[in-house]
């Protein structure tokens, strides 16, 4: 479904750049968006609206949110709107850029870090086609190559823990949460998007985000499968 949905928006006459108005849960943000791909991430939500519905009804003018894997900001851009402080973490180059400017257009403050979350500080190979591309991911596949820093979250602290946390790092979902270990006590809802065809290349296996987030005192309280993807939602 994604691929045909996809498609129709790379296929369109449409001309790049161009802006897009889109609305979710009673909020209203605009993105430039500049082709088919980026455009479908956006007017399409990615095809994850439902969880993205759910994100901003989580959010409200107290919380602190970070948006691990921010890609262009349609998740950010909506907390700022919703929220009191975003941290947004996407280490490629092209796609933080995008953010930046998303964020800007929107009038909407939104602390950009161009770095990854993982279980170790550290330079790292970054794999990506650029913006007219799939997402970023560390595993290694046949795309281009960008080299960035990783982190990770608890050894940033200087920056206030989240009450929202929202993962969606192609596979590395399990290396985000070891490094968030000590910060989980502290953080109340977190999303948390499985990739049950990459998690492989990070050592890891689907149950084990799950296993961490109980131990942690967390409830499943929403799953969904989409895509070949695994949407969840934990709150304590």
């Amino acid at each position: 479904m994604v691929k045909r949905l996809l498609r129709k928006f790379i296929d369109k006459e449409d001309p790049y750049p161009t802006v897009r108005l889109v609305e979710s849960n009673g909020y209203a943000s605009v993105f430039q968006v500049s082709n088919g791909v980026e455009d479908f991430r956006v007017s399409q939500f990615g095809n994850e609206k439902e969880q993205l519905n759910r994100f901003i009804d989580a959010v409200d003018s107290e919380s602190v949110v970070w948006d691990v894997g921010a890609n262009v900001g349609l998740y950010s851009i909506f907390a700022a709107r919703a929220g009191k402080t975003v941290h947004a973490y996407e280490p490629e180059p092209s796609f933080a850029d995008h953010l930046r400017r998303n964020a800007e257009l929107n009038g909407q403050e939104v602390h950009i870090h161009e770095l990854a979350l993982s279980d170790e500080d550290g330079e790292r190979t970054l794999y990506t086609d650029g913006i007219d591309g799939m997402s970023p991911s560390l595993a290694g596949k046949e795309r281009g190559t960008v080299q960035i820093n990783a982190r990770r979250g608890d050894g940033l602290s200087d920056l206030q823990t989240p009450d929202i946390l929202k993962i969606d790092v192609e596979g590395a979902e399990v290396d985000v949460l070891h490094g968030l270990e000590n910060r989980l006590d502290d953080i109340s809802t977190v999303f948390i998007e499985i990739h049950p065809e990459m998690i492989d290349d990070f050592d890891s296996k689907v149950g084990d985000a799950k296993n961490i987030m109980q131990a942690k005192g967390f409830e499943l309280v929403w799953e969904v499968e989409r895509d070949k993807q695994i949407h969840t939602i934990y709150q304590k």
